[in-house]
C-alpha cells in the first residue's frame, strides 16, 4: 500500500451448510521517514561581509512538498537573517548553520555545520 491512511481489510468465510462469517481488521499505514536534505559543498570558512551557502534540496516520500529552515547563529548566538541562500557576517568567529526540514506528518531532518569567519 503506498498511500497512507486507514484501511478496512474484510476476510469471510463460508462453512459446509453455506453460513458466511466475516471479520474486519483496521490496518494503519502511516510516514515515519523524515524528509531527504541535500546540501551542496558547505563552505568552512568565508570572510566578514556576505556569505554564500549552498543550494538546498528536500524531497520526501509523501506528495506533499516538505518545508525547511536555514538558520544561522553567529558566535555570541544572534539569530542572523538568510534571504536567497546568502547572510552577512558581522563577526569574527565560529557561526553555527542549522538546516531543519518537516514532511507534512512532522517527521524532522536537521543538519548543523559550522563556518569559521575570518
Amino acid at each position: 500500500m503506498k498511500e497512507l491512511g486507514e484501511y478496512i481489510i474484510t476476510y469471510s468465510a463460508v462453512d459446509w451448510a453455506n453460513r458466511n462469517q466475516y471479520i474486519q481488521e483496521k490496518l494503519l499505514v502511516f510516514d515515519n521517514q523524515p524528509p531527504k536534505v541535500s546540501v551542496g559543498e558547505m563552505p568552512t570558512s568565508a570572510k566578514v561581509g556576505q556569505v554564500n551557502l549552498p543550494q538546498v534540496t528536500v524531497t520526501d516520500n509523501d506528495t506533499q512538498t516538505p518545508i525547511y529552515y536555514v538558520t544561522v547563529f553567529s558566535p555570541s548566538g544572534k539569530l542572523l537573517s538568510v534571504t536567497n541562500n546568502s547572510f552577512v557576517a558581522t563577526e569574527k568567529g565560529l557561526h553555527r548553520i542549522v538546516i531543519v526540514a518537516y514532511d507534512a506528518i512532522g517527521n524532522r531532518t536537521c543538519l548543523n555545520y559550522t563556518l569559521k569567519v575570518d
